[in-house]
């Protein structure tokens, strides 16, 4: 037998660096894409929560609109004052919005969530939106709406409403705080006080909690009801810490004790909440020292 008349020996098929490149990409794709579909599942009742509040601006029944936020929003806006914010922002008459970015944090009673994305409203303005929802016995409320209108001259504009308040509307915001954790203290209970901090306040500690916290302001010798009849002098001017949260401290002209506080307040709603709340009692003429 010749070496030509040999059968040819048998190779085994090499596996290109290509193809099996195009398997890996492909079952990466299959992956995001599961990722992506749960992502939106468990994120559905959150994005019909926003829906629903829109489209009820817009079929004009802002009284099911105003419905569908949490407490702590209805209580730093009447329903004049939503319908005054319905009216700035044309809701009326504006486009479904389209949902950009969808999250939920924690879980049961404790969840948050977070949509953003645009609409077009009545006047054809682009709104870029942030809307924050919470749970409120099981189902999702709208805690805050976020709204910035592209186009505009400086590029965007956010809502007037947002700015820090200025010092007459900080008087009052800051002594209605101390005044409500005053008498709080004096029922030796922190209910109304609870129910008077931001949604975001409120979430972390419970009315057990701020009970334990303040168990020494709630003490029968302290009377901090005595505020009542002075005005809060502020240290400084008030602090931004970014968009929609600013600090302020400063302290009443009380005898013979004086009552020093530094508060946190955050745009929750359509209005200023507190987010963090310190206060204090010293001797009057013991000079103020830092915490």
């Amino acid at each position: 037998m010749t070496l030509a008349s040999q059968p040819a020996p048998k190779l085994k098929p090499k596996r290109s660096i290509g193809s099996l490149l195009l398997k890996v990409f492909g079952a990466l794709i299959v992956i995001i894409a599961a990722i992506i579909a749960l992502v939106l599942w468990l994120t559905s009742d959150l994005v019909d929560a926003g829906n629903s509040f829109f489209a009820k601006l817009r079929e004009g029944d802002q009284k099911g609109a105003y419905e569908l936020t949490t407490p702590g929003f209805r209580q730093s806006a009447s329903p004049e004052r939503f319908a005054a914010f319905v009216k700035q922002y044309q809701f009326e008459k504006a486009q479904a919005p389209s949902w950009s970015n969808r999250s939920i944090q924690g879980s049961g009673d404790n969840a948050r969530g977070t949509l953003k994305g645009s609409l077009k409203d009545g006047g054809g303005n682009t709104q870029t939106l942030e809307v924050r929802l919470s749970k409120v016995q099981g189902k999702w409320r709208v805690q805050h709406v976020d709204v910035e209108i592209a186009g505009l001259q400086g590029g965007q504009a956010s809502s007037a409403d947002k700015r820090i308040p200025g010092e007459s509307d900080l008087v009052r915001l800051v002594h209605e705080s101390n005044l409500i954790f005053a008498r709080a203290a004096r029922e030796r209970s922190m209910q109304a006080f609870h129910a008077h901090i931001a949604e975001r306040f409120r979430a972390k500690y419970g009315v057990a909690d701020l009970d334990k916290a303040f168990a020494a302001m709630m003490n029968p010798d302290v009377n901090l009801v005595a505020i009542e009849n002075f005005t809060p002098a502020f240290d400084a001017p008030p602090a931004p810490d970014g968009a929609d949260v600013f600090k302020i401290s400063g302290v009443y002209e009380t005898r013979p004790s004086r009552v020093h506080f530094d508060h946190t307040y955050l745009y929750e709603g359509l209005g200023w909440k507190l987010i963090a709340y310190n206060i204090r009692v010293r001797p009057a003429d013991e000079a103020a020292k830092p915490q």
